[in-house]
């Protein structure tokens, strides 16, 4: 979140390309919390059916926002659309905090 926020307001193209690789390994660890988030919640039988789910909607929200965002981006400019998905980022993580509890983790032994 506070990565794109930075990056939408950012000139630099150094301060750029470093933001970039922040952004690319925060989203790496995120991969991998959700992978075992679902590998230890999910029973072993059900995971092809969870992971073929997971990734029909992730590519359907993708297809969608990718015009949505491409038409927002040409009304209001590149600027506008960062400081719209760090908004977006940071009102998912305040969901996820409120609704943490309907999370169920399972410490690995």
């Amino acid at each position: 979140m506070l990565s794109t926020l930075l990056f939408g307001l950012n000139s630099n193209p150094w301060s750029a390309l470093m933001l970039s690789v922040l952004f690319g390994s925060s989203n790496q660890i995120k991969g991998v919390a959700t992978q075992t988030f679902v590998q230890t919640n999910v029973q072993e039988r059900l995971l092809p059916k969870v992971y073929a789910a997971q990734e029909v909607a992730i590519l359907g929200i993708f297809g969608l926002s990718t015009v949505l965002f491409g038409f927002l981006t040409d009304q209001f400019g590149a600027k506008f659309i960062f400081l719209l998905a760090a908004a977006l980022l940071f009102v998912s993580a305040i969901l996820l905090f409120m609704f943490r509890r309907l999370f169920h983790f399972k410490l690995a032994k």
